[in-house]
């Protein structure tokens, strides 16, 4: 290891030397290698890759450059590009150093690249220092934050201190700017005694800078926990506590040093028999110990020196020399001193010694093993730091390296226990924290972990949680292979919890999702990660495995093209050329099944050019070859396959055995069969593969035997599979043929029946049903026979699509787009192979079977005697002609049998099933021929074709009576894929129009466009109506799943008196909904109000009576001709003369809808006089274009100050107002064609906070007529019928009533004439309404509330008849025009922005209204298509919810 690291070294000292003399003669150069170096620091290597190439522009031969790019090159994968720069770099004759660099990354590939980068950072994380700096060296020339990490492992191993500390140096050197490298140099520092000042103060510098002070100060305390007891230390604790007076460790540091006699600075003890003052000796220690302790080294140690000449003999010279050492700090040579005046002191005086020397030795075996690790002794270094540990065993640093130590070598144990004796020492001690927590997770003890948890930080949280997730995932899999699905999959819920941005933690409980047939809520796991704006790598490409699980071939595909080219893994590569060969093969089975025979050829040249020898797919391509009449080679494909692999697998095996079958080479087949059989150990795939091929051998063998008219032994053969796959189609008719051959024409027509019933002659005429069903709203009948068509053509666009209109049709949404979707991929993956649609293609899935018809337990044709059993070969002598007539049970021809381990493994996969099926597991019948048919060989043409995917769920094909298989179509444009190359061959592209050519020797992602349902919409190739229908349905269904969030700005005014009526209502509504077909809709509403409605003047005799308890006050005032508020003042009230009706308040609103039912809670605005709680439940529903709705409600009554915010009279303390209206509403519709009618009717309680209750009735009716439509502008008018009755009037402002209009009766009819439209990207609306509308209202009284206040009131206008003072308001009955007119316009700035705005003026009732709105809304689904109109504003606070 320690030559390794020279070498290294000379081979950076020496690429430095060469470079340098490179770089020195042009400025322009230099520049752009200070370029390309910044970017390396930053860890952006393809930018500096650029600026390398750029220096190599100026200078071809410049040696730093080519050292660079060559590994780059090679980390990138481009090994042709590396071996150029490296073959540059041998001509420039470069030293052997930059060379050697050069081949290493050629041969280490993409590994070393960022692959290796993560494999040193999880050694790093793991805390094994000395395999993650080796891991970091095989990167190469490591750059940046990647150098930074790379040192401050080093600086954690044996013997790399120095090397670390000389990098780190550099790196803070050449980025000034960049503290995090200053802060990693500074801590790097005080790992050594010798540098721990100047890394103290570098820390106490760096905790002013603001990106790294936390981190600098808790590395700032940690270094003086390290630090000894030693008195000229005591500064250093002094600095630290100046800004942290509180912290109690280092207290306790300081109060040590500062003891007369201390363990750790045992130098400061003197002897107790110092010489007599009068001799030499005595004078001259006496000035030593003075000068020692004035902290005046240089005098002392000149003292100590002169009297060890004068005196060799006596201790205290050298004792005086060893105190000297230790201020020092050189502990070697102060245990020296320590030692000689131990040997030089008497029995009884060496006690005096004794401490100081502890001290001095205990310091220099830290140094002596610090040595000892640096030469790479470890044993040696271990037993130095344990005696040390036993001299002092509370210091922390011996304690800390000890462990350190131990770790290295594997003692977990006793690392385990020095760093708890520190921990339990010092709680703060973070090194001790970190060591217990590193062998904590290297020994997976999460229970200890959890028990540290007060003490833990964030970083150390995150661990946890790492490895917490890790031992649910391991608990989850041994509850799933236990049995327990449900447990498993709780346990891993839980562990997302815990780590929700793991993949392979997702993708775990996907799979046991997948078990239990719940795909959407599988995907979903993977999208919450991969459907984010920058997904990671890692998490797509797990999506796209479980994409390749599900057989989702070109989802997976797309999926993986998401990933960055500089970003995708070796097994990245290998998925995608697996997904990209599975669409090829599905493209294969449909070219084929319809004639292109030449195209086929061609694509299957291209897939066998990427499959090269990998043997997944040997024997796919081989029987694709032989199914195409090239059976010569397919057979020697396989053949071959199999002859070159020593120990060939068994997928491979049964791929070859599925390649005799189609040769009815049977011998062969049964003992490749066998040697299967025979293997331990085989996958679940590879027993279904195996079951199925005995399933069709035995069909083949059950055909021999009917024709031999030996039925029991055909009944036989196929006997085990009826009673386990009872509804298996292919099993009925061959048992069906069985009974036709043997006269038994009953149990035939019955199984023939049976499957007849699962395919209908007539698809077209399923389809007319479905929409008749659809029509009549016959759900239940629609659904029946769409099931039949699906079950006839699961992978039929059209059918698919009308799955989506029935699902539409019953208001599932979510499910029609689902079907919508999946009918435009497939219309699209079709299209270019018959222009338009599905040209007639009929794939057909077998139908399920009904219930079972016969007992398959009893062979019935056992009693029979076979007249001739040339396919049965008889082991045993036939019967004599005396033997009884009870005939022997047939003697079957043997298929290969499993071991009986196996035999509970798989179950053989039934036809109808949508089981995983391996390559070649499932019996085919080709070219048309039945298994009841006979070839001119005398034996059934029924061969086993195999899928070209590995797990495929047999599609068959119609006319065929349920038997032929072939795949469901794909998607057909070529997908992006890595290079892959085989010898010469290459992967090329279809020449057919279907495919994009591709330049180049390889398919890449640049070079191919992605394909999506809808993006291809807009392609160049043609779209079909069926398309364009299709992408209208999705966008119509993607409007309803818009999630928006809406901000607007709305005003409105209405006409009344100034601090009465008059009303000003500013608004900011903030809304948000979020839609989830199938889920609901979720809306938030967030509305800052602010209402005005003036200032109320006390001091005006025509108002001050109309607000509060006023009335009597203000007669009195006029009474005396003197002010309101002079009056008041005098009644010892408030002498106010205005007061303010100004509020302010945020409205809030959360509301969720589903399937009709509406539910929304919220308050009236918050911080306004009087505040409610809001809400309702609203119910709707509708059908053949009657529209139906009920709905209860709270709502606030927004007409005046008084009823929406509430007021208070300061005067008497009063409070009242903010009304709501409580009731139920119905409303009922029918729209046409070209009109409608309309009605509603509700019923309502009005209350308020001292307010009197009121009721009110509100009915309104009306009809209307489209006069004028077309696709972009619609005209209506009609006629409006509105109509309330209120029990009370209380209109008005005086304590009790409401301040809201309650007429007694109330009447409007009006024209209405409104037009909407769009434009482009503008929609719009104009609309405005005339007519004539009739109030009356009743008299009300002053104070309605209280009659007390009503009945002083009277007393007082009794008591003076001249100032004929009214007690109440008089009613009123008015009838007069009315008018409204609004506007709106909506422009779609973006598919995601659109910008509106609102503007309306009435005089509804006895009030002029005019109110105005603008607002922007962001949609998060783009908009597709045109505008939709009317414009849809959102509401403010006083328009209700």
């Amino acid at each position: 290891m320690v030559f390794k690291r020279k070498a290294m070294a000379l081979a950076l000292l020496a690429m430095c030397v060469e470079c340098s003399t490179a770089f020195a003669n042009s400025p322009l150069t230099q520049k752009l290698v200070e370029q390309a170096h910044f970017w390396e620091q930053r860890g952006r290597d393809d930018n500096a890759a650029d600026a390398w190439r750029k220096v190599l522009k100026v200078d071809a031969n410049n040696i730093e450059a080519l050292v660079a790019l060559g590994i780059f090159d090679a980390h990138s994968g481009n090994a042709d590009l590396a071996k150029n720069h490296l073959d540059k770099l041998k001509e420039v004759k470069a030293a052997s150093a930059q060379i050697r660099l050069v081949e290493k990354a050629i041969s280490l590939g993409t590994a070393g690249g960022k692959s290796q980068l993560e494999n040193a950072r999880r050694l790093a994380q793991q805390g094994d220092t000395e395999a993650a700096a080796d891991s970091y060296r095989m990167i190469g020339d490591v750059k940046g934050d990647a150098a930074l990490e790379y040192y401050q492992v080093l600086a954690g191993t044996k013997s790399g201190y120095a090397e670390a500390k000389r990098g780190l140096e550099k790196l803070a050197k050449e980025n000034p700017s960049n503290h995090k490298y200053a802060l990693a140099y500074a801590q790097t520092l005080t790992y050594r005694d010798a540098s721990r000042p100047e890394g103290l103060a570098l820390l106490e510098s760096l905790t002013s800078k603001a990106d790294v002070s936390r981190q600098a100060e808790e590395a700032w305390r940690q270094a003086l926990t390290w630090m000894g007891l030693q008195s000229s230390n005591s500064k250093y604790f002094r600095n630290y506590l100046e800004k942290h007076p509180q912290d109690k460790t280092i207290q306790d540091k300081l109060a040590s040093v500062n003891r007369p006699v201390r363990n750790d600075a045992p130098e400061e003890r003197r002897p107790v028999n110092k010489p007599k003052p009068e001799s030499p000796l005595a004078k001259g220690s006496a000035i030593g110990f003075k000068a020692l302790d004035a902290n005046d080294v240089p005098t002392a140690e000149k003292e100590f020196q002169s009297l060890i000449k004068s005196h060799p003999k006596d201790p205290v010279g050298y004792g005086g020399m060893g105190l000297v050492k230790m201020r020092q700090e050189e502990f070697i040579e102060a245990r020296k001193f320590l030692q000689k005046a131990l040997d030089f002191s008497s029995a009884k005086a060496k006690s005096n010694w004794k401490q100081a020397f502890d001290g001095a030795n205990y310091w220099a075996l830290i140094e002596d093993a610090r040595t000892a690790f640096e030469d790479a002794d470890s044993v040696k270094g271990i037993a130095l730091l344990r005696k040390a540990v036993e001299i002092n065993g509370t210091e922390p640093s011996g304690l800390l390296q000890l462990a350190d130590a131990l770790q290295a070598e594997n003692d977990m144990a006793g690392a385990e226990e020095n760093f708890k004796r520190v921990f339990n020492a010092d709680k703060k001690e973070m090194r001790a924290l970190d060591g217990l927590i590193g062998i904590y997770v290297l020994q997976k003890r999460l229970s200890d972990l959890e028990a540290l948890g007060e003490y833990l930080l964030p970083r150390h949280l995150a661990i946890v949680a790492n490895l917490k997730s890790e031992q649910m995932a391991a608990q989850a899999k041994q509850l799933e292979a236990a049995g327990d699905i449900v447990g498993a999959q709780r346990v891993l819920e839980d562990a997302i919890l815990i780590k929700p941005e793991d993949a392979w933690l997702r993708m775990s409980l996907a799979k046991i999702y997948l078990k239990r047939d719940m795909a959407p809520q599988a995907q979903a796991l993977l999208d919450a990660l991969t459907n984010v704006e920058k997904p990671d790598a890692e998490a797509l490409y797990v999506s796209a495995l479980l994409s390749q699980m599900q057989q989702l071939w070109w989802e997976g595909l797309q999926t993986l093209e998401r990933v960055p080219a500089n970003a995708r893994k070796p097994e990245m590569f290998a998925l995608q050329k697996q997904l990209w060969i599975r669409v090829q093969l599905d493209r294969i089975d449909l070219l084929n099944k319809r004639g292109y025979v030449d195209q086929v050829r061609e694509i299957l040249t291209q897939i066998e050019a990427a499959a090269g020898t990998d043997n997944e797919y040997i024997g796919t391509l081989a029987a694709l070859y032989i199914k195409l009449g090239d059976t010569e080679r397919g057979f020697a494909m396989i053949r071959q396959a199999v002859q070159n692999t020593q120990q060939p697998s068994a997928s491979l095996l049964l791929q070859y055995a599925s390649t005799l079958m189609q040769a009815n080479q049977e011998a062969e087949l049964e003992a490749v069969m066998r040697k299967v059989a025979a293997m331990p150990k085989l996958q679940e795939d590879e027993i279904k593969s195996f079951k199925q091929l005995q399933k069709a051998l035995s069909m083949r063998y059950s055909e021999r035997a009917r024709e031999a008219k030996d039925y029991a032994a055909a009944y036989a053969y196929i006997q085990p599979y009826l009673i386990e796959t009872p509804d298996d189609n292919l099993l009925l008719l061959t048992l069906a043929r069985i009974y036709s051959s043997a006269g038994d024409s009953e149990p035939a027509k019955e199984l023939y029946t049976k499957v007849l019933e699962t395919d209908p002659d007539n698809p077209e005429v399923l389809q007319g049903l479905v929409f008749a069903a659809i029509q009549i709203k016959d759900f239940s009948g629609a659904e029946n026979y769409l099931d039949k068509l699906m079950r006839m053509q699961p992978e039929n666009p059209r059918f698919i699509a009308l799955a989506g209109n029935v699902a539409r049709a019953q208001g599932h949404n979510g499910k029609a787009l689902g079907y919508f979707k999946k009918a435009l991929a497939l219309e699209q993956a079709q299209r270019p192979l018959s222009g338009a649609g599905v040209d007639g293609l009929r794939l057909v899935t077998p139908g399920s079977v009904a219930n079972n018809l016969n007992n398959f337990k009893v062979n019935p044709f056992a009693e029979r005697k076979a007249d001739v059993v040339p396919a049965v070969t008889q082991v045993a002598a036939p019967a004599p002609v005396s033997a009884p007539a009870t005939p022997m049970p047939p003697v079957l021809k043997e298929v290969p049998q499993l071991a009986p381990q196996y035999a509970a493994a798989a179950k053989p996969a039934s036809a109808t099933s949508a089981a995983v099926a391996p390559v070649s597991a499932t019996p085919l019948v080709a070219n048309g021929v039945t298994p009841g048919s006979t070839s001119t060989s005398g034996t059934t043409n029924t061969i086993a074709i195999p899928a070209a995917v590995s797990n495929s769920t047999g599609v068959a094909v119609a006319g065929n009576a349920g038997n032929k298989t072939v795949n469901a179509p794909a998607l057909l444009s070529v997908p992006a894929a890595p290079p892959v190359s085989q010898g010469s061959a290459v992967i090329r592209s279809n020449p057919l129009p279907l495919a994009k050519p591709v330049a180049g020797n390889a398919v890449s992602g640049a070079e191919v466009k992605k394909v999506s349902p809808l993006s291809s919409a807009k392609s160049t190739a043609p779209v079909s109506a069926e398309e364009a229908a299709l992408i209208k349905e999705i966008d119509a269904l993607n409007e309803l799943n818009r999630s928006e969030v809406t901000a607007g700005f709305a005003a409105r005014a209405r006409s009344g008196q100034s601090g009465l009526s008059q009303l000003k209502d500013l608004e900011t509504p903030i809304e948000a909904h979020i839609t989830t077909l199938g889920y609901g809709q979720f809306g938030l509403k967030v509305i800052p109000v602010v209402i005005d409605a003036g200032t109320l003047q006390l001091n005006d005799a025509n108002i001050a009576g109309q607000f509060g308890r006023n009335t009597i006050l203000n007669e009195q005032a006029k009474f005396a001709k003197i002010a309101f508020s002079t009056q008041a003042r005098t009644r010892g009230l408030s002498d106010a003369s205005s007061i303010e009706q100004v509020a302010r308040g945020v409205a809030l609103n959360l509301s969720y809808e589903l399937a009709g039912v509406k539910l929304d809670v919220g308050s009236s605005p918050l911080n306004f006089p009087i505040q409610n709680v809001v809400g309702g439940l609203r119910w709707s529903t509708q059908s053949d274009g009657l529209n139906f709705s009920a709905e209860v409600s709270r709502r606030s009554v927004t007409d005046s100050y008084l009823s929406y915010a509430g007021a208070k009279d300061s005067l008497y303390g009063l409070s009242w107002g903010g009304v709501t209206r409580n009731g139920l509403r119905l409303d009922a519709s029918y729209d046409g064609e070209d009109g409608g009618v309309y009605g509603a009717l509700g019923l309502y309680g009005i209350n308020g906070k001292n307010v009197v209750k009121n009721t009110m009735v509100d009915a309104g009716a009306g009809i209307y007529w489209r006069a004028y439509r077309t696709k972009d502008t619609t005209v209506t008018t009609g006629l409006g019928l509105n109509s309330s009755f209120y029990k009370k009037n209380l209109r008005y402002f005086t304590y009790g009533h409401g301040g809201y209009f309650s007429p007694q009766s109330y009447v409007a009819l009006n024209v209405p004439l409104e037009i909407s439209g769009r434009y482009g990207k503008l929609s719009y609306q104009a609309g405005a309404s005339v007519g004539v509308q009739h109030f009356r209202e009743d008299a009300a009284p002053y104070y309605p509330l209280i009659s007390a206040d009503q009945t002083e009131l009277e007393l007082f206008a009794a008591a003076n008849p001249a100032l004929n003072i009214a007690s109440s308001y008089a009613g009123q009955s008015h009838t007069g025009l009315q008018y409204k007119i609004s506007g709106a316009l909506e422009y779609l700035l973006s598919p995601h922005f659109t910008l509106g705005g609102r503007l309306s003026a009435d005089n509804s009732g006895d009030f002029t209204d005019a109110s105005g709105m603008l607002y922007i809304r962001y949609t998060f689904e783009p908009r597709r298509g045109q505008v939709s109109f009317p414009p849809i504003a959102p509401k403010p606070y006083y328009l209700g919810n």
